[in-house]
């Protein structure tokens, strides 16, 4: 239960350090969509921009281009960036309960600016690319996933392992299910050999340091328990156990899929997936919506059991 709840606050706070490499530019010009109290309809939710020091309010429609624009590639599907869109709206939501309003500095989320855009994107790309993530935000406008009644934690990753990963009792809505396509992603693999020092360094690093040494660095490893979708859950490293998750983020890897070779140059680790393998899988749902799935259809495969409403 710990550790879904940890990934619930990280996914969205981090979102890719858990996922793909999230670039986090928060940088430029001011966001588009700056209203004046005047301006805010009945019932509207607004994001107030205060880390500036003005406070300025956003429409929260307007700002979740931004955060989305930061979360998935411009280039995936209309249907998987809606999708996408929906689960950005449902956090908020669940973050705001029925607060109409909130600052920005509450949330933490990395948003991608005007300017951002067009530094990833390109300027050339830019309009279709903004114009894109708006249709995905006006075309499910206030739409969201809940659960009895609640929204979700809607956790979402980049690539999956091979199949999604089963939650807790607080989140029975996170079903495992195969996702054997994403073994097709060019980001799916993922190969790092670490010299002994430096293996030894990273993980002697983390709290309640496990003291390895760099001689005997691969025979004081071993992974213990895997859960059913193939992610470490418990590795042994010298005396202590710990989380797949903590030996993932000490290596810096994409996902805690993962096992060590011995190398005459020293320790790999290969790496499946990208994420920590709950939800939503970005990948896998962008070739479905290839093959015609709705973000609705596309959402009710990884989520079970929710139900979209408009708010």
């Amino acid at each position: 239960m710990k550790r879904i709840a940890a990934v619930c606050v990280a996914s969205l706070i981090f979102p890719y350090v858990l996922t793909m490499a999230w670039t986090g530019r928060q940088g430029g010009t001011a966001m588009a969509g700056v209203v004046s109290s005047s301006q805010i309809g009945e019932g509207e939710r607004v994001i107030v921009l205060d880390r500036e020091g003005a406070e300025q309010p956003v429409l929260l429609e307007e700002y979740l281009i931004g955060i989305v624009a930061e979360q998935i590639p411009a280039e995936y599907e209309l249907e998987t960036i809606k999708a996408q869109m929906i689960i950005a709206r449902t956090y908020l939501y669940g973050v705001m309960g029925e607060e109409h309003s909130i600052p920005e500095s509450a949330l933490d989320l990395d948003i991608l600016t005007e300017s951002g855009m067009q530094e990833l994107w390109g300027k050339d790309y830019f309009l279709r690319y903004y114009n894109k993530f708006a249709d995905a935000a006006k075309e499910t406008e206030g739409q969201i996933l809940t659960f009895d009644g609640s929204p979700i934690d809607p956790l979402f990753h980049g690539i999956s392992a091979g199949k999604t990963r089963e939650g807790d009792e607080l989140h029975p809505y996170l079903v495992s299910v195969d996702c054997p396509g994403d073994v097709n992603s060019p980001g799916y693999l993922t190969v790092e050999t670490f010299t002994p020092e430096e293996f030894c360094k990273r993980l002697n690093g983390m709290e309640n340091s496990p003291e390895l040494s760099a001689d005997t660095a691969f025979e004081s490893i071993q992974i213990v328990e895997k859960d059913g979708a193939g992610y470490v859950s418990q590795v042994k490293a010298g005396e202590k156990l710990y989380t797949g998750e903590e030996i993932q983020y000490a290596l810096g890897l994409k996902s805690c899929a993962f096992s060590f070779e011995k190398m005459e140059s020293g320790i790999r680790c290969v790496t499946e997936g990208s994420g920590h393998g709950y939800g939503f899988d970005q990948w896998g749902a962008n070739e479905k919506a290839k093959e015609g799935y709705t973000a609705e259809e596309l959402l009710k495969f990884y989520y079970k059991n929710i139900v979209l409403i408009s708010e």
